[in-house]
């Protein structure tokens, strides 16, 4: 389980209010970084030995270092905790044994959170959330041997919220979903009317253009000479509209910007990635109208007139 808290870093002036620091205070047991496959990339993860009777320690994430610790080494700096318990205890300093690879705890976090961990067996809390991970099989398999595991150590012990990771993350990721999935319906729906106006005002110029196509045709000009003319003035309308667009959208970055995970509000591959989608289209939009000016009859064009 997490809980914020305020901590204070050997050396550095205590500060409280808006300048606090503040951490994730985390009770773990030694097998949880294992477990979720985080990786410690400094120092060491906790053992056994981290006991009631230890000396205090903790663990710190990439953010805590980079945030709070201006450089300075991370592994046998103490950092003062409050001890969690009711009534709240007197802070403990503990000393930072590892740095853990950073964990995104929430899906629409505006910058990493600072986490914190400290051994479970040094600071225990009245609830727990057990995290089991199978060696093989289904996860939804393991709950009758936790349940029994459970039941051998206390039977009067309910078990309570018992979810898979992934249904864990189904839910917490659940909004930002939905958001995308709108998102991503209204853009189709953007990108069909784009396409449908490209060929309605292409295939009206071209209708405008039928007697100077049916001229050029009767001057000589190849097929492929009209449907060049044709879709030179699509590239041009496409590369316009697109310009447009991205300089919007490089300008409105700012207020994009939290409603992204994990991409950046300039994403190149967004950014290269959408025109070429566009391009694309314009394309197939106008296919039909650059066919069907390429095989204009000059007689024909010359009676319609």
């Amino acid at each position: 389980m997490w809980i914020g808290q305020g901590v204070d870093i050997e050396g550095d002036a205590p500060r409280q209010g808006p300048s606090q620091k503040n951490a994730s205070y985390q009770m773990i047991s030694p097998s949880y970084f294992e477990t979720l496959d985080i990786p410690i990339i400094r120092g060491r993860a906790f053992t056994d030995a981290d006991n009631r009777g230890g000396a205090p320690v903790c663990i710190v994430s990439e953010a805590f270092v980079q945030r709070y610790l201006n450089g300075r080494e991370p592994l046998g700096l103490r950092v003062g905790v409050p001890a969690m318990s009711f009534p709240a205890g007197a802070p403990v300093m503990r000393e930072i044994v590892g740095v853990a690879r950073q964990v995104t705890m929430f899906p629409n976090e505006p910058q990493p959170i600072a986490q914190l961990y400290v051994p479970i067996a040094q600071n225990a809390w009245f609830f727990a959330s057990l995290s089991v991970k199978p060696q093989s099989g289904s996860a939804e398999a393991l709950l009758p041997a936790v349940r029994a595991a459970v039941a051998r150590v206390d039977k009067e012990r309910p078990v309570t919220r018992v979810r898979t990771i992934d249904v864990v993350a189904a839910e917490a990721t659940s909004r930002p979903r939905f958001r995308a999935v709108l998102v991503g319906t209204f853009a189709a729906l953007a990108l069909g009317l784009a396409m449908v106006g490209v060929f309605g005002v292409l295939a009206y110029s071209v209708q405008q253009r039928v007697r100077e196509f049916g001229v050029r045709i009767a001057m000589g000009a190849a097929a492929s000479d009209v449907m060049r003319l044709v879709l030179g003035s699509a590239a041009r309308l496409t590369l316009i509209g697109l310009a447009i667009g991205l300089i919007a959208a490089a300008a409105l970055t700012r207020y994009l910007g939290t409603l992204l995970y994990n991409v950046t509000p300039l994403d190149p591959l967004t950014f290269m990635g959408v025109p070429v989608v566009l391009i694309v289209t314009a394309v197939f939009a106008v296919a039909a109208p650059a066919w069907r000016a390429a095989r204009v009859d000059p007689v024909v064009a010359f009676r319609a007139e």
